[in-house]
């Protein structure tokens, strides 16, 4: 025979399975959204491991070392879902454009880049007109090209090789590469 508890557990945990049914947002038991951006799924997993911290801590009974189980493993998790939401910001194909990235502006940043170069005319690693900068970012990106990550500016650059047929907008580090 089933005891009280065990009923009004099976019936709270039906319930709450209707409401995140309800909202459409993933349950805490599935996984996380499926957006498929990595910045989703880290703010997911935060979550996710506030909420085993603290019944690991402050729950009782057998729950609580199911909950210390699946801290450690959010944590983990977590940890990976922030390093990919790292690359995914980051990540720069090596030929051409860190290449020209580095001949542009090679200095101290993430991969001997200067991604914050800055100066009146130009800005960015891949030295950017400012006016230049301000028409070809996309939608959602930051106004300066210091302020973008490495991946942002490599897809303006990217979007000026498509606008003007080629590498022309860094004559002397393209020719230098062998890109014309």
């Amino acid at each position: 025979m089933t005891s009280p508890a065990t009923l009004i557990a099976a019936f709270l945990t039906l319930l709450l399975l209707a409401c995140y049914a309800e909202t459409g947002k993933a349950h805490p038991w599935r996984g996380a959204p499926a957006s498929g951006k990595p910045h989703d799924r880290a703010a997911w997993l935060q979550g996710a491991v506030a909420y085993h911290r603290y019944v690991a801590e402050n729950g009782g009974g057998r729950h609580q070392l199911w909950h210390r189980r699946a801290l450690a493993w959010t944590t983990r998790e977590l940890r990976e879902a922030e390093q990919d939401a790292w690359r995914y910001d980051h990540a720069v194909p090596e030929w051409p454009w860190l290449a020209l990235a580095r001949c542009e502006q090679s200095g101290d940043g993430w991969a001997g880049v200067n991604w914050q170069a800055y100066s009146q005319k130009y800005e960015g690693a891949y030295g950017f007109l400012h006016s230049t900068w301000r028409d070809y970012r996309y939608p959602g990106m930051p106004a300066s090209a210091v302020d973008a990550t490495p991946r942002e500016q490599t897809l303006v650059a990217i979007r000026l090789r498509a606008t003007f047929g080629g590498y022309s907008s860094w004559p002397a580090c393209s020719r230098r590469l062998g890109l014309r």
